[in-house]
């Protein structure tokens, strides 16, 4: 075997090992979330941590500034995980009270769409839709 053959396969190895790692064992560092056409990183207006609980029944988001929630300021909330698919975790943010037009609470849907790129979807809505919010790894 060659050396480009030995890169080949342990290239092919290490992404096999990524993907199939879960959403919620590559949430950990510090995220960006703007607008999809403004850049990401460049302040920490909206930069933020997620921190997955030891059993992966909760994901907490903490921003580095208070930013608007739902019912007003808001600097670190918490979801409940639901359940967890191969680029995807279904959440329930605790406290919610934002309802769908058939008046049932917002479930929500953090696509990995990348590594270090997810955007955010509503349970119920277009398979492909997608907020104009995207969230950006930060490189520290």
């Amino acid at each position: 075997m060659n050396g480009l053959q030995a890169l080949i396969i342990a290239s092919t190895t290490f992404a096999s090992l990524t993907a199939s790692a879960g959403v919620l064992n590559r949430l950990s560092g510090t995220w960006d979330t703007m607008p999809i056409d403004k850049p990401t990183c460049e302040s920490d207006e909206y930069q933020h941590t997620m921190v997955v609980s030891p059993h992966k029944d909760r994901v907490t988001i903490k921003h580095a500034k208070a930013i608007d929630g739902p019912n007003g300021k808001i600097q670190e909330y918490t979801y409940k995980v639901l359940y967890e698919q191969e680029d995807r975790v279904m959440l329930f943010l605790e406290g919610e009270t934002r309802k769908t037009r058939n008046g049932d609470l917002v479930i929500w849907e953090l696509i990995l769409e990348r590594p270090d790129y997810y955007r955010w979807r509503t349970y119920g809505s277009p398979a492909d839709w997608r907020n104009s919010v995207v969230g950006q790894r930060c490189k520290t």
